[in-house]
């Protein structure tokens, strides 16, 4: 996911990971696993304030493989 710099902070990243896991959700999937990278504080903050925790995984990014990304999960019930 990404937001650009001049909508940063207004709310809008947030409004789109709700609506991915509303949607997931009625999908039926209990759980979301994403890669964030690891260069990226802000991007990481992000999503451990919204609950995902790092899984230990990590892999290069593609599209640039001297920086790595980091796995991060979360888990959610189906019906809630």
């Amino acid at each position: 996911m990404w937001v650009e710099a001049d909508q940063r902070g207004t709310g809008i990243a947030d409004d789109l990971l709700a609506g991915v896991i509303s949607w997931a959700r009625a999908e039926g999937a209990h759980a979301l696993r994403l890669g964030v990278a690891e260069d990226n504080p802000s991007a990481r903050k992000f999503y451990e304030r919204h609950g995902f925790a790092p899984t230990g995984e990590s892999e290069p990014l593609r599209s640039r493989p001297t920086a790595r990304t980091e796995e991060r999960l979360l888990v959610f019930g189906g019906d809630e």
